[in-house]
């Protein structure tokens, strides 16, 4: 069931464009973002109530089924996360896509977080897609907690958050894992380079298997890579639950 005023269909990211801002008085510091809600979105030309995914159905009594998206540097996640989101949504689903926190925290900061800081954006991250599964119907998340617990584990030797990370992935619905046929870009202070694509790839299964999670690879390019993740998602969805 939708909530009220928010028709069928709808497509709603918790991704803010821009830039978190501090509220007044908060030190820039302080990185608190209050990125749970955003801007609904509809597919364009959908009348409100049309339904065209007739090969699934979702009891609103269920709780949102949540797409992680997980994947190495320049792995094109965030592409991906909000293809599949505009595309669930063009088949009438409600859905929530939730951005990644550590990206707005490196563009906020102007600079990566300290290891004291990993644990707060693993949190958030987490928080974030709570917050988003308790308005839609799936919800896509660019990056989990995992991921943070990954960079830890890379860059400060820090396993620590691996067992709540690990504890929480668990809990979605489907793990897709992009795979590293796309050539690596720059982009701003949050990639390191194309050499730490393969030991962020290994240190990403070895938890999932740590933890018992299946997952799906995703590759290919264009198309061909949104195709690959709605057949996984059509397959999760029609599964027992």
């Amino acid at each position: 069931m939708s909530p009220p005023g928010r028709p069928k269909g709808e497509y709603r990211s918790a991704q803010h464009e821009g830039t978190p801002v501090s509220p007044p008085g908060r030190p820039k510091g302080e990185y608190r973002s209050a990125q749970h809600e955003g801007t609904p979105v509809s597919p364009p030309g959908r009348p409100e109530g049309e339904d065209r995914n007739t090969r699934h159905e979702h009891s609103p009594s269920n709780r949102a089924f949540v797409v992680a998206v997980l994947g190495a540097e320049s792995s094109g996640k965030t592409t991906l996360a909000g293809e599949l989101g505009r595309a669930l949504a063009a088949r009438g689903r409600r859905v929530a896509v939730v951005g990644e926190a550590l990206r707005e925290f490196c563009d906020h900061e102007a600079r990566t977080p300290r290891r004291d800081e990993q644990a707060a954006i693993a949190a958030e991250q987490a928080g974030r897609i709570e917050a988003a599964a308790a308005g839609a119907e799936i919800v896509i998340a660019d990056t989990t907690a995992l991921m943070i617990a990954v960079y830890s584990d890379l860059v400060f030797a820090d396993t620590g958050l691996y067992p709540a990370a690990e504890a929480q992935q668990r809990e979605y619905g489907l793990t897709l894992l992009t795979a590293l046929d796309l050539p690596w870009r720059a982009d701003g202070l949050q990639r390191d380079g194309p050499h730490v694509r393969k030991p962020v790839d290994r240190r990403i299964r070895a938890a999932l298997a740590r933890a018992g999670v299946g997952f799906v690879a995703i590759g290919g390019s264009g198309g061909a890579r949104l195709e690959a993740a709605l057949d996984a998602v059509d397959i999760a969805l029609a599964a027992p639950r």
